[in-house]
């Protein structure tokens, strides 16, 4: 997903490698966005890299496998 300069989403987030499951997958669209209610505060000077992110979404961690 993308942050603009405020630290808050531009757009909509999308999934860039589907897990198979559409449901898993829009659960972690909702994720993203739920956080983006006060926008991610980012430290003065460091929007540039911060305006680009990459989440990866793995349930297996939390399984434990």
């Amino acid at each position: 997903f993308n942050l603009n300069a405020s630290g808050k989403l531009e757009g909509r987030p999308t999934v860039e490698k589907s897990s198979g499951n559409p449901q898993f997958d829009a659960s972690a669209v909702r994720a993203v966005q739920k956080c983006d209610v006060a926008g991610l505060q980012v430290p003065a000077g460091k929007q540039d890299i911060w305006s680009d992110v990459r989440v990866n979404f793995d349930p297996r961690a939390m399984l434990g496998l």
